[in-house]
């Protein structure tokens, strides 16, 4: 995985430097050109935008890290009750709003989201949520809340979908129904034969519900005007972060950034998988 990524990494920062204004051989040959001068002086580079890089980074992690934190919060939950009584007509709605999360466009989910608290909670509350303006602090809950809450919407949908489809699979096993069959509780049958069996599911879905965020990052961020990685992405293809810095060394930084950032989650996610996955958990004490 890291090495596929690292090869996205830097077929994405070789295309940064191709422009389409010129013909196609001078294009390549200045692009290619660009690039191996961009590698030659990584250093040089680097410190020139160190500092517009971690300042983009953080502000992205930190509504990325609150979104995938609500996703868990909200989703997995909800999944796994969907999931232990499949029949019920809330069950059934909740799987169709889960779909309906998931495919909704990220720019139509920020302007519900915006328009929501307009119209509704600032006349009820009287509290102005939505803050577009770049002078107020990162960490004033009016600038994070709906920010968070757009990001967030994919992957309560993502964990609901998928947990409950496990916690289905999981209560239709034969040791469930043995297990029922011996006059356990159904609480207990739920924690102690469903619920361990559902929880690696919840694991393996934080990445794929990570790339859901990322890539409504630079429309989530450009909408509710959030210096964060995304919108820096959207302004660093047309115009320089500053002079004398070619403006797809300051995209190549970013890019690599968030490339990092998932594949340090994806290997964390794959050791509490290995730990919590009770037949991995066997295997382990089989050999």
């Amino acid at each position: 995985m890291l090495l596929s990524l690292l090869t996205v990494i830097f077929a994405a920062s070789l295309c940064s430097f191709i422009t389409i204004n010129q013909p196609i051989l001078r294009v390549i040959y200045d692009g290619v050109a660009s690039f191996l001068d961009f590698l030659i002086h990584l250093g040089s580079f680097w410190s020139d935008v160190e500092d517009l890089v971690i300042s983009a980074y953080w502000h992205s992690l930190l509504v990325l890290a609150l979104g995938i934190g609500v996703g868990l919060l909200l989703g997995v939950p909800i999944g796994f009750a969907a999931g232990i009584k499949p029949h019920w007509l809330a069950s059934k709605l909740l799987r169709f709003l889960s779909y309906i999360g998931t495919t909704a466009p990220s720019f139509l989910v920020a302007l519900f989201v915006m328009i929501f608290f307009v119209l509704y909670v600032l006349p009820l509350t009287g509290v102005r949520f939505i803050l577009l303006s770049s002078q107020s602090e990162a960490f004033d809950p009016r600038r994070l809340i709906p920010i968070a809450l757009t990001l967030a919407v994919r992957p309560v949908a993502y964990f609901t979908s998928a947990v409950a489809a496990a916690s289905r699979d999981a209560s239709s096993r034969d040791y469930v129904r043995t297990a029922r069959s011996k006059g356990l509780g159904e609480r207990l049958v739920v924690f102690r034969h469903i619920w361990p069996n559902v929880w690696p599911v919840a694991l393996d879905g934080i990445p794929a519900a990570l790339l859901f965020s990322i890539s409504s990052l630079p429309i989530v961020e450009f909408v509710f005007n959030w210096p964060g990685v995304g919108q820096q992405l959207l302004f660093g293809i047309v115009a320089r972060p500053r002079p004398g810095i070619p403006a797809a060394a300051y995209v190549s930084f970013l890019l690599a950034s968030i490339g990092i950032t998932y594949v340090l989650v994806g290997l964390a996610v794959d050791y509490l998988r290995a730990r919590a996955d009770p037949r991995q958990a066997a295997r382990r004490r089989d050999e």
